[in-house]
């Protein structure tokens, strides 16, 4: 708890408290007093010294390494009782703060530091410090000794265990005599004790002979470890005492299987005891006994996985050391027996390969073991080395051949060529070595002819491994034994051999293998393109396809990406999929981002308006990092590698500007600060800008009509115009889009018709200029005479009449009769006093649309009513023939006007020469025109 959130005083604690602190804690920091206890909660507590408050508020607060300097410097103050507490106190920090640390040089620190309050105040109270303190050594000691029996152990670390051990063992047996002693004292004490007494006895008792109990523990691992490394099997019998402490022997005697209690092999460091007792009547040649001692523990109930997992080496190891190599061979028999009971082996750990390995490897070099039992024992090394290269260790095989021979494994077979074809390969390797010259490394093909032969002759014996007679019983190794060969032809320059055979390992193998296959594969046939023969390049990039679909996401897949190794298979997902997984601590990271963000971009400028916004996202999320990393090594210094960089900042700025403003709600302020980025980096480094000037007037005008900002867009527009580039052309037409979009919003606003006018004339000028009519024209050219028709109509502008009739006139003559051209044509004509003109439209109108609906009522209507201008009868009887196919006349309003219709003409005169206009004025459609584009043909009367 920090001072600022305790609202209560210290109340400092004497040091018995800080003891019991330590004793109790189980973490770094000791549990605070709780919040809502009052500050004075024992009012006979007991005076405190300052030191005592220092200490305790240290404890509070986790402060250990403080703590412990404050304990030291109060060691030789006050009187001798004192100094002792002290230390005793100091003893149990440090074993905290020992079991606490994971850091060697902290450790290291601590042991010395234990070691001078051992030497300075031996008399102190420290029985956990000094089992501490030596177990911690000795733990380093079992793991070097355990390597060694697995023949892993270098001389120096033989040495140092032998070291360390003359060192502990004397300690263990040490305390665990004092500790015997401390335990009969207090089973003394506990007799004539009073009852008031007796909690804190026996607790001190029970303490005390569990320290005994750990004292006598590594007692007898340290002697049993020290016979071992020395070959000195009399110090198993003082060991097998010290195990007898903790095994219910009688004092001073070895441990016996009869006195064991087997309930108390559920405690892990009993049944330890126990598989050591194993061991080491092993090594004293009491066979019987030993066997006895390791099926005590297999039987009993309740041991722990961690000792149930030992049991298998532990029976192994008792067995070679008495000779029972038929007990052994069951044990490995059993041991690779298929839990399924299928025929099928399971090959042994890699630990328990190698152990078995090595301990009947040495029995075959014994020379006081009989013929008889080599024999069992070379037949055992088979099953073990053959283990380990069924798991793929082949650098234990190689280490044990080593070490003694390939004689035990045979003359013949996989196991005994691959292990010699290995060793040509490592000669041949140590060999190139020597022969590097200039520049070239380890990893380049050989050049020295002798280099190359060595390598040939490596190849052959892989060669002659992988297609020995029983290679099939060794698949995995089978297939690395190909990729060494196909390694050694590659190093002796036989790059379209060695691609064979590393094809050849790909077909069939596991991934991992197949992967590293295809990818040596692509290597050897790219040094073949270099070397000279393009005829390789057809096989290398179909090799290549193959690894991209296959191992898309390994950083090997980028580097082809990168280097624009053919990849027509692979879809633009699967190579950006390939690109975007690069994690950033590759060396590919930078390269393969630039890569995928030129795909995303060119994806962006593919993609359909439904995705356009999403694939602009998405490349702006990619490029942004980039820009912004451009932009800051531009920034940095006027080098060419500023330069460089001030070039991609000016070209990703550009990309993202107009992807960023190609959206359908342009995200105006990510533009700005990449145009800005580019601004910066140009001028740092001197970039001219001036043959993309009016891209960037062009982007800026974007901003600015989406800011709304019309004086920056009418000066953005007139710089464009004034140049008569193709952005002028590109801007005309991001006017007129606006200008039709807020009229769309706004339908009854004049102002933006006139914009959609004024903008729309000017690209319908270009598309005349370069004799363009596809579609987007023909829409343009319909917005335009659609605008320029509510014009006339809402402010009788008989120049946007005008205009409107000539536009639509050229929709017909280009052979585009759109529905909305004739409906304009035929309200804007009778206008003109075109009535000629209007009733044609009408009727070509009632030709084309779909008998029966709306606008076909409206069309019919318009054309019977312009045909009764000039005659009447004609009029009346088309009405009456309607009448008959629509008895209903028409839907909704249209009835009522054709019913007035028919009253009008019914009372009409004849008509004179040249009818004036008269009746009904046409009536627009209450529903909405066909929209532009719609032909009029293919309709009904």
């Amino acid at each position: 708890m920090s001072p600022a959130r305790n609202p209560f005083p210290l109340r400092p604690r004497p040091l018995a408290a800080l003891a019991c602190w330590l004793l109790l804690a189980s973490s770094g920091i000791a549990r605070a007093q709780p919040e809502d206890a009052p500050a004075d909660a024992s009012p006979a507590s007991p005076a405190v010294s300052p030191d005592e408050a220092i200490e305790s508020y240290l404890a509070d607060r986790g402060l250990l390494d403080v703590l412990a300097a404050h304990l030291r410097a109060r060691l030789n103050q006050g009187p001798r009782d004192e100094q002792l507490k002290t230390a005793d106190l100091l003893g149990k920090l440090y074993v905290k703060m020992l079991g606490a640390t994971t850091d060697p040089a902290a450790r290291q620190r601590l042991e010395a530091l234990s070691r001078d309050l051992l030497a300075k105040v031996p008399e102190a109270n420290s029985y956990d410090l000094r089992l501490d303190l030596a177990k911690a050594t000795y733990l380093q000691v079992e793991e070097i000794v355990e390597k060694d029996r697995l023949r892993l152990a270098t001389d120096d670390e033989k040495a140092e265990a032998g070291r360390v051990l003359r060192q502990v063992s004397p300690t263990f047996e040490d305390m665990g005599n004092r500790l015997n002693r401390r335990v009969e004292q207090l089973e003394r004490r506990e007799s004539v004790a009073k009852e008031s007494d007796l909690e804190a006895i026996r607790a001190e008792l029970a303490d005390a002979r569990r320290l005994r109990s750990l004292a006598k523990y590594y007692s007898g691992w340290s002697d049993y470890y020290t016979a071992l490394l020395n070959n000195q099997p009399n110090l198993c019998r003082k060991a097998l005492e010290d195990f007898g402490s903790l095994l219910n022997a009688v004092p001073g005697k070895p441990a016996s299987i009869e006195r064991s209690p087997k309930s108390l092999l559920r405690y892990e460091h009993v049944a330890r005891a126990a598989l050591a007792c194993g061991l080491c009547n092993a090594m004293l040649g009491n066979d019987v006994e030993a066997m006895r001692w390791i099926d005590m523990v297999e039987t009993a109930e309740g041991v722990p996985k961690v000792v149930q997992d030992q049991l298998f080496s532990r029976r192994v190891i008792v067995a070679a050391a008495t000779q029972r190599w038929a007990d052994l061979e069951l044990a490995v028999r059993r041991r690779r027996t298929s839990p399924d009971g299928s025929d099928v082996n399971v090959p042994l750990s890699l630990a328990d390969a190698r152990l078995v390995a090595v301990l009947s490897l040495e029995a075959i070099k014994d020379p006081g073991v009989r013929p008889g039992l080599k024999a069992e024992a070379e037949k055992i090394a088979q099953i073990a080395m053959g283990d380990l290269v069924v798991k793929g260790e082949v650098g234990h095989v190689l280490d044990l051949v080593k070490q003694f021979g390939t004689a035990p494994i045979g003359s013949e077979g996989f196991i005994v060529t691959y292990v010699r074809a290995l060793q040509a390969y490592d000669r041949a390797r140590d060999l190139h070595k020597t022969h590097l010259q200039g520049d070239a490394t380890i990893d380049d093909p050989a050049a020295a002819p002798e280099v190359i032969n060595e390598y040939r002759q490596a190849a052959d014996l892989l060669h002659s491994a992988a297609e020995s007679s029983d290679s099939k019983r060794f698949p995995q190794e089978r297939v690395r034994a190909l990729i060494r060969e196909g390694l050694a032809r590659f190093y002796a320059a036989d790059f379209v051999p060695a691609a064979t055979v590393f094809q050849s390992a790909a077909d069939g193998a596991p991934a991992d293998l197949r992967r590293d296959a295809l990818w040596y594969a692509v290597v050897a046939l790219d040094k073949a393109v270099d070397s000279g023969k393009p005829s390789a390049v057809p096989a290398r990039d179909a090799v290549a396809t193959l690894y991209l679909k296959e191992f898309p996401s390994t950083e090997n897949a980028a580097k082809l990406l990168l280097r624009q190794t053919r990849t027509e298979a692979l879809s633009e997902t699967q190579s950006l999929d390939i690109l975007l997984k690069v994690p950033p601590e590759s060396p590919l990271y930078a390269a393969s981002r630039r890569q995928a963000c030129r795909l995303l971009y060119l994806a962006f400028k593919r993609a359909p308006d439904a995705q356009r916004d999403f694939a602009a996202l998405r490349f702006a999320d990619l490029a942004e990092p980039l820009l912004k990393s451009d932009h800051t090594r531009a920034l940095a210094d006027r080098d060419a590698e500023g330069k460089d960089a001030a070039e991609s900042v000016v070209l990703r700025a550009r990309q993202l500007a107009d992807a960023l403003l190609g959206m359908n709600a342009p995200d105006v302020t990510r533009a700005q600060s990449a145009l800005d980025a580019l601004d910066s980096a140009a001028a740092y480094q001197g970039i001219d800008t001036a043959p993309i000037a009016d891209e960037l007037a062009f982007r800026r005008l974007q901003i600015a009509l989406a800011n709304g900002d019309s004086l920056t867009s009418e000066k953005l527009i007139g710089q464009l115009r004034a140049s008569d580039g193709p952005f002028a052309s590109i801007a005309d037409r991001v006017l007129y889009r606006r200008s039709l979009q807020l009229w769309k919003q706004s339908p009854t606003d004049p102002i933006h018709a006139r914009d959609v006018v004024r903008h729309g004339q000017r690209v319908l000028a270009e598309a005349d200029k370069k004799g363009l009519s596809d579609a987007a024209t023909v829409s343009v050219r319909d917005s335009v005479a659609d605008a320029a028709a509510f014009l006339a109509t809402q402010q009788h502008d008989t120049l946007m009449r005008d205009l409107a009739i000539s536009l639509d006139k050229a929709q017909l003559a280009a052979g585009l009769r759109t529905a909305s051209s004739l409906h304009r044509l035929g309200i804007l004509l009778e206008d003109q006093g075109d009535i000629a003109g209007s009733l044609a439209a009408w009727q070509e109108l009632v030709g084309g649309l779909q008998a029966g609906t709306e606008p076909w009522f409206e069309a019919r209507y318009n054309a019977i009513r312009l045909l009764g201008k000039s005659d009447p009868a004609a009029a009346l009887e088309a009405l009456n023939q309607h009448k008959v196919l629509y008895p209903q006349i028409g839907p909704g309003p249209w009835k009522d006007r054709y019913e007035e219709l028919e009253r009008a003409l019914k009372v009409a005169p004849p008509p004179a020469q040249k009818p004036e206009p008269s009746g009904p004025a046409p009536a627009p459609s209450p529903a909405a025109p066909a929209p532009a584009g719609t032909p009029a043909a293919g309709g009904g009367k």
